[in-house]
């Protein structure tokens, strides 16, 4: 049964159900991937998202633009298509009504890429359009309207410059004409994430470098006129990678930072946080996080002098080291709301079970509360990436039937960065523009409102096994906890792994219906030959996964010996802090140990003969349990190492009785 059967059916279910008003969390997408990277509050009240989708156009990456009402209601929503890969990074309403969204275009067959900056209607239809770029890699992250009526773009260039890539701002007239452009960095790397216009008529910008700074890679801050000129710059951060996403100026004329670090908290990234004065200075500095990989991707003021941080969490929320590793792939939104000092006024999370969910945007609406923009594969009928788009109160709350906001504990952490100052030179960049001709297109996705009081859950199983509940559609209220239990039709095949809405390869794993959600399971058969090459050919490599020892012994991911140990890796080592050490540590240290391997044929057969006996055993653990498996290992071994000493204790015995002297004599 195809996948996408029933779509119909589930959002007409729920049409019935749903009435949008006040707060509301909507998903809106296709059957591809689509990513939401910006949100934007209209004059009107309404809101401007705009990202990437795979889902329509066609479908090889176009720019996406959303407009939709108070209510997330879409007034309209549009695809432009460059004719090769393209991404919108953001997107602002201008001062006459209309729109202005940048972002990138790579040309079919290429791997360069150019900036491209729409000048739109209010509609979303094109006034003009320009590419701005060399022959390399170019993107734009942010745009802003100046008062002139002009734009400043932030950008990230590899054609121009003194390192590998450098910082790249350059202002536009109001037609698109090149008026200053400038680049900024050392002989590393160095990116822009976010620009602002500032109170003085100037702009400031964040982003990372490497060229300069006291670690790998440190936070960069640019302050500069309107002109382009540097008034000051500075980097923030510690020995390892450092990273500001959004920055914005503040009430007092300061700024507030947002980002990620590796250097402080207590996990391997952490939300990092600083506020500065109008000169750089830093006036209070915070890391906040959980044991795992917490980013911050976006900061905004709120109306009570605080502020709101919007990003992503591996550490909370989600049942994230349940699922299958690496991390990366799970995640939920983490929002923070913090006063005007840095203390935790709220902190939530929203997402859905053993997936993935991130905020990109948040901005302050209107009516006082917050408006979120970002991607989730949670829920509905896609078995792909969707928009998701959270309007919340001013605690975070949304309504009833909500039970994907969880409630998390950070630690917080007060820091104590590096501040530099690094000598630059700014070189002129003042790229040629093109003009390009295309349309918008309409789209017609399917949008989701989720807190309805019932939820449709859709299963699909293939022909070599079955899941309880049975395959087709169940409808719950919402909240309910369901327990999916897989089981294989035949002997030589095992469960592999959960994917859609959910992904995960625990079996029986237990969700909360949340909203739609559409699940498939599959199953793989075993070997114990070594002939299962998954398509790679004898020695063929997975150029995909080749970089884990495992792989490039067996040839294949795929390889059923493959599966087994990932299957253990998964069920057993990531579920405690130990089994999470040893696969971090693998991770980090078998890409040069399997490019080695992946070499030589005979390290590959003698691989296969050392994994056999693990392989074994990691599938007598997943199929019987670990007791069973311990103590068959204990008689296996334990019972012959007994029989051996015995015979050692009594052979021992003997020489000292013939040794011991004769005093009877």
């Amino acid at each position: 049964m195809n996948k996408f059967v029933g779509t119909a059916i589930l959002f007409l279910f729920f049409g019935s159900f749903s009435q949008l008003s006040g707060q509301w969390a909507i998903t809106i997408g296709g059957t591809s991937d689509d990513e939401a990277h910006s949100v934007f509050q209209t004059k009107e009240g309404d809101y401007l998202i705009t990202g990437r989708t795979d889902s329509f156009g066609d479908k090889k990456g176009n720019f996406w633009i959303l407009k939709l009402d108070k209510n997330g209601t879409v007034i309209w929503q549009k695809t432009i298509d460059g004719g090769g890969i393209d991404s919108a990074s953001s997107i602002q309403e201008t001062q006459d009504g209309h729109l202005i969204a940048v972002g990138n275009t790579t040309p079919t067959g290429r791997s360069d890429s150019q900036i491209w900056v729409l000048h739109l209607t209010k509609n979303g239809n094109p006034f003009w359009q320009r590419t701005y770029g060399g022959t390399a890699i170019d993107s734009a992250a942010s745009v802003q309207e100046t008062i002139d009526g002009g734009f400043l773009i932030a950008g990230t260039t590899s054609s121009a410059g003194a390192g590998s890539s450098d910082i790249w701002i350059f202002k536009l007239s109001h037609t698109g004409d090149m008026v200053w452009g400038i680049t900024y960095g050392g002989t590393a790397e160095e990116e822009a994430f976010s620009l602002q216009a500032t109170m003085d008529g100037g702009s400031i910008v964040v982003g990372r470098t490497t060229s300069y700074g006291a670690g790998a890679s440190d936070i960069w801050i640019l302050k500069l006129t309107s002109e382009g000129l540097v008034d000051w710059q500075r980097t923030y951060g510690g020995t390892k990678d450092d990273i500001g996403y959004s920055i914005q100026e503040t009430a007092d004329g300061g700024f507030i930072v947002a980002g990620s670090t590796q250097s402080f908290g207590s996990g391997d990234l952490d939300f990092f946080v600083i506020k500065m004065s109008d000169h750089g200075k830093v006036q209070w500095q915070k890391a906040f996080g959980g044991t795992s990989t917490d980013i911050g991707y976006s900061v905004c003021r709120a109306k009570d002098g605080g502020y709101l941080i919007a990003g992503k969490s591996n550490s909370f929320g989600t049942e994230i080291h349940e699922g299958r590793i690496p991390p990366s792939e799970l995640s939920d939104i983490l929002i923070l709301k913090l006063d005007a000092g840095g203390t935790v006024q709220w902190q939530k999370t929203y997402g859905g079970n053993y997936s993935f969910d991130e905020a990109r945007s948040i901005v302050p609406t209107a009516s006082g509360g917050y408006i979120a923009a970002g991607t989730t594969n949670s829920w509905g009928a896609s078995f792909s990436h969707e928009f998701f788009v959270l309007k919340l109160r001013s605690d975070g709350s949304i309504g009833p039937h909500f039970p994907f906001i969880k409630h998390p504990s950070v630690t917080v952490t007060t820091t104590t960065l590096t501040k530099k100052t690094p000598i630059i030179e700014p070189i002129d960049a003042s790229a040629e523009h093109r003009d390009t001709n295309v349309s918008a297109h309409w789209t017609h996705a399917d949008k989701y409102a989720l807190g309805t009081s019932k939820c449709v859950l859709y299963i699909k199983a293939p022909s070599n096994g079955t899941v309880d509940p049975a395959p087709g559609s169940h409808t719950y209220a919402t909240g309910t906890r369901v327990t999916l239990n897989a089981t294989p039709a035949v002997d030589d095949y095992l469960f592999d792994e959960w994917s859609g809405n959910i992904i995960c390869s625990i079996n029986p794993v237990t969700i909360v219906m949340d909203g739609n959600k559409s699940i498939a399971v599959s199953f793989y058969s075993f070997e114990w030959g070594g002939g299962d090459d998954g398509g790679g050919g004898e020695w063929g490599g997975d150029s995909g996964s080749g970089c884990f020892i495992a792989t490039s012994v067996y040839g294949s991911a795929e390889h059923s010996h493959v599966r087994i140990l990932r299957n253990f890796r998964d069920a057993f080592l990531s579920h405690n802090k130990l089994g999470r050490r040893m696969i971090k540590y693998y991770y980090k240290h078998s890409p040069a140990v399997a490019a080695f391997v992946s070499k030589h044929k005979t390290l590959r057969i003698t691989g296969r003969m050392v994994f056999l006996p693990i392989v074994a055993i990691s599938l007598s653990a997943v199929k019987l349990g670990l007791v069973p498996t311990a103590i068959a290992l204990t008689m296996i071994f334990g019972l012959p190492i007994f029989f051996i000493l015995q015979m050692r204790k009594k052979k021992k015995a003997t020489k000292m009785k013939i040794a011991r002297p004769n005093n009877s004599a």
